[in-house]
């Protein structure tokens, strides 16, 4: 890549970010990974335990790859509660920057009539940050003759490396359980960082907490044969001064009693296109999307594009009473 495109890259991620203020990573294929988006779609599935794992990388053309990995499981009680624990890692730069997100969730499911179907969740855990000084390099490392030497000891000294802070979040999931209707709706929608957490890598003050994360969703599970299903699914996310618009669909082809096939869609409004395939074996499913930008990063160079891959293992152990089949995500 020219050193144009490469200047012209780096203004456009610095505006972007600046103007942005978006912070908390997110996923291409959003539907895998529930519990980073809603409490209230804690235990929110058809199984009674549920492990999953997803992992995404982008910019790796171009720098050290920004990759985010997450890892939670779902479980239901015999009562109307059910429990969720979420792990999300991003790693960014050549700072050696991280930041590590822990959640337990809670989510109540007592609320039914009919067939329809209200979850209430609830998140607690820790945010943390961290970054390795020794991976920076500083303006008086640099000499004009020979270049960057890491044998000259910087005079610029960072006190803190690192910073927890404790996030709470809440969040509704409703749904039509009819498992006869060919059409059954579903909607949620999420509010995080409910006390507003102060990053203290930049300030004290009031006017660099954590803005507000408030997401809504909703969509439909559209049975046309025994065989074939698809859910069209909308997103609408806002943090600070960012929005995320997302638009997907996602197929599920039965070829036999253990094998289905998952192709998918999705275009983030303005940033990319998504298209993805899984397959389903038994108990095991396994899904992979690429982005292809298609804003402005993506008219910069290549390097905006991102590969995505999640795994989910869901068992089906013993059917708990009272809980209306959920759409399959």
């Amino acid at each position: 890549m020219s050193v144009r495109s490469v200047v012209m890259l780096s203004f456009h991620l610095l505006w972007f970010l600046r103007a942005q203020s978006q912070v908390d990573p997110h996923f291409s294929q959003f539907y895998s990974f529930s519990l980073s988006m809603n409490p209230g779609m804690t235990g929110a599935m058809e199984e009674d335990l549920r492990f999953t794992a997803v992992h995404r990388s982008q910019w790796g053309s171009m720098m050290v790859p920004y990759s985010t990995q997450g890892v939670s499981v779902e479980w239901k009680s015999r009562s109307d509660w059910q429990f969720g624990i979420c792990f999300l890692n991003q790693e960014a730069g050549t700072g050696g920057y991280r930041y590590l997100n822990g959640y337990a969730s809670i989510a109540y499911r007592g609320v039914r009539w009919g067939t329809n179907q209200l979850v209430v969740g609830l998140s607690a855990g820790q945010i943390s940050r961290r970054f390795d000084p020794l991976k920076f390099q500083f303006g008086d490392q640099w000499s004009p003759i020979t270049g960057y030497d890491p044998n000259v000891q910087t005079g610029d000294q960072l006190v803190r490396t690192s910073a927890s802070t404790f996030d709470v979040g809440v969040g509704l999931f409703y749904w039509d359980g009819a498992a006869d209707k060919k059409v059954r709706p579903f909607a949620g929608a999420s509010l995080m960082h409910l006390g507003r957490p102060q990053d203290p890598f930049i300030s004290s003050s009031v006017e660099q907490r954590m803005p507000y994360r408030m997401l809504g969703q909703a969509g439909l599970q559209w049975t046309l044969s025994d065989r074939f299903s698809l859910i069209p699914h909308l997103l609408y996310m806002r943090q600070g001064t960012a929005t995320e618009k997302m638009l997907s669909i996602v197929g599920t082809y039965s070829v036999g009693e253990d094998l289905r096939l998952m192709p998918s869609m999705a275009y983030r409004v303005g940033d990319a296109v998504v298209p993805g395939f899984g397959i389903g074996w038994r108990n095991w499913s396994f899904a992979t999307s690429y982005d292809i930008s298609v804003g402005v990063l993506g008219r910069v160079g290549p390097g905006g594009r991102s590969t995505e891959i999640s795994l989910r293992y869901a068992p089906r152990i013993a059917s708990k009473a009272g809980f209306l089949p959920c759409p399959r995500f």
